[in-house]
């Protein structure tokens, strides 16, 4: 009785040992993966949060930090992927509501030349695949993705600081999509 007490306390402590492991492993290739944001290496980074998923497929963060480092990369089918997995890890993040919003803004940007106000062509009108991205969606659709995730950033963040700059962007991509229905 003793020998099995024995086998299995080394048992469970050779479990914790290699669980802390693995979050340490974890935490250093995400700090490292940040490194590599900050320095413009997205790349690199992306294989360090995809090392960091396969040592553990669990944790939030990376997925967000994913979705960021792709979002940075402008391949936007895989931040929307990697940010909506966040989502179902833990559905309240603030800030992946925020990001997914960035990153549907950035869509609609890009498929309407860049910021250009002018919304009268009839390919603006249209069901739009953008450069970097495999998701059709419409510009309409686009600006209100994008309003609607920035609506839930400051539904789910506690006293946002950024609280007047997000509204002020909700306005001015409420007004486009007003100008973009009138058009149509």
């Amino acid at each position: 009785m003793q020998k099995l007490l024995s086998i299995l306390l080394l048992l469970f402590i050779s479990v914790i040992t290699t669980a802390c492991i693995n979050n340490f492993a974890v935490q250093e290739l995400n700090n490292k993966a940040k490194e590599y944001l900050d320095k413009g290496d997205t790349q690199t980074a992306i294989c360090r949060l995809k090392s960091s998923l396969d040592l553990d497929n669990t944790i939030y963060e990376t997925y967000y930090n994913l979705g960021i480092a792709y979002l940075n990369a402008k391949d936007y089918d895989e931040a929307i992927k990697h940010f909506d997995k966040t989502l179902e890890l833990k559905p309240k993040f603030p800030s992946v509501y925020f990001s997914k919003g960035v990153t549907y803004e950035e869509m609609f940007y890009e498929i309407t030349d860049e910021n250009d106000d002018d919304f009268d062509s009839e390919e603006d009108k249209k069901e739009t695949e953008t450069n970097n991205s495999n998701i059709k969606l419409s510009p309409n659709d686009l600006l209100t993705k994008s309003i609607e995730n920035y609506k839930l950033y400051l539904e789910n963040e506690k006293e946002p600081s950024d609280y007047n700059d997000v509204n002020q962007k909700i306005k001015e991509l409420e007004d486009k999509l007003s100008q973009l229905n009138e058009i149509q």
